[in-house]
This record gives C-alpha cells, sequence and structure tokens, in this order.
C-alpha cells in the first residue's frame, strides 16, 4: 500500500522533504509550516511526534546512520540536531550564511557531519563532540565558541558557486558535489 500522510493528524499543507529511517520503519516529512514529521510506517501510518524549532523552511533533512539522531537544516543557515527517541533538542546553530542544501552523515559511524549550502561552502563537523557536549549539559556557550570544542573540522569554499548537493561514500569519503553550472 501506498504510504500516505493524513491531514487528520492536524497539517494539510505542503510537504518539502521526506527521509526514511535506517531501519526503513518510520519515516520524516518536513512541512511547511517549520515542522517535522515522524512516521512509523509499519502501524498504520501513526504519528509517532512532531518535532518544532525552526523558524524558517526546513530544506534539508537526514537521519543518523544508527537512527538515533535526525538533522535538520533551513533556508536561514540554521541547523538542529534532534534526539528522535526523546523528542529534544541536542544542538540549535547558525553555520551558514545562506540556506542549508544538504546534510550528510558518515555511513560508517555518523561521527563526521558534512553540511553544504548555497553559500559556496561546505563544513565538516565532529558530530561524537555535539552529542558529547550535550551528554555533559554544556549550555549554549558551545554556540558562541565552537572552535574550543573541536566540533568544526574543516570548511571549504567553492569559487561563488552554490553548493546543492554533497554525498559520502561507503568509506567514508567525499563522493559527490552537485553544483550549479553558471
Amino acid at each position: 500500500n501506498p504510504f500516505r500522510i493524513y491531514p487528520e493528524y492536524g497539517y494539510s499543507g505542503p510537504i518539502n522533504l521526506v527521509v526514511f529511517h535506517p531501519n526503513s520503519n518510520y519515516l520524516a516529512s518536513a512541512h511547511n509550516d517549520h515542522t517535522i514529521h515522524l512516521w512509523n510506517i509499519q502501524n498504520e501510518n501513526a504519528l509517532v511526534r512532531i518535532f518544532n524549532g525552526h523558524r524558517h523552511q526546513i530544506s534539508s533533512l537526514c537521519f543518523s546512520p544508527n537512527g538515533h539522531f535526525l538533522i535538520s537544516g533551513c533556508w536561514n543557515g540554521e541547523i538542529i540536531l534532534w534526539d528522535i527517541q526523546h523528542n529534544l533538542q541536542i544542538a540549535h546553530l547558525f553555520l551558514h550564511k545562506q540556506a542549508i542544501s544538504s546534510i550528510e552523515f558518515s555511513p560508517l559511524t555518523g561521527t563526521l557531519l558534512l553540511i553544504s549550502s548555497i553559500d559556496s561552502t561546505i563544513s565538516l563537523w565532529n558530530c561524537f563532540m555535539i552529542t558529547k557536549i550535550y551528554d555533559e549539559k554544556l549550555t549554549d556557550s558551545m554556540n558562541k565558541n565552537i572552535s574550543s570544542h573541536k566540533i568544526l573540522l574543516n570548511v571549504f569554499k567553492t569559487k561563488n558557486i552554490p553548493i546543492f548537493h554533497i554525498k559520502f561514500s561507503k568509506e567514508n569519503i567525499l563522493y559527490a558535489i552537485g553544483l550549479t553550472n553558471e
């Protein structure tokens, strides 16, 4: 049977993105009202939870390889890392100057995070450190001095060409970058 997202759950507007959970039992959908809905597609398409936190339209979604985390990026350059089991924001950061175009966890361990933006940059993040800081219950000081926590590993910049998609290979190597042809 086809999967249907039902309006009786309180939302009937456009759906901008969908992404499957690694175990294929769940699906996350990003909506025009800046929310993300998590659906159990094995249980009559039941709505599991709604994630709120973005102030702008969501432009990218990705589950971690172990399925514990969901990361979302939006048009104003912010990302939110979610603990999907507990419906918690682990990190809420403004990482780029323009829209987040693509987010990708490293496939082997999920400890690296590639984020691309139409601001012509790709940033490589240490996701393990982000979750470790969360576990240690550090506060917003993380957002003020990211480099002191060794979270940002590198930034790659193109010659003012917006980057629209990135992809890791199975060996944790940056595999492909999608650019415009301007």
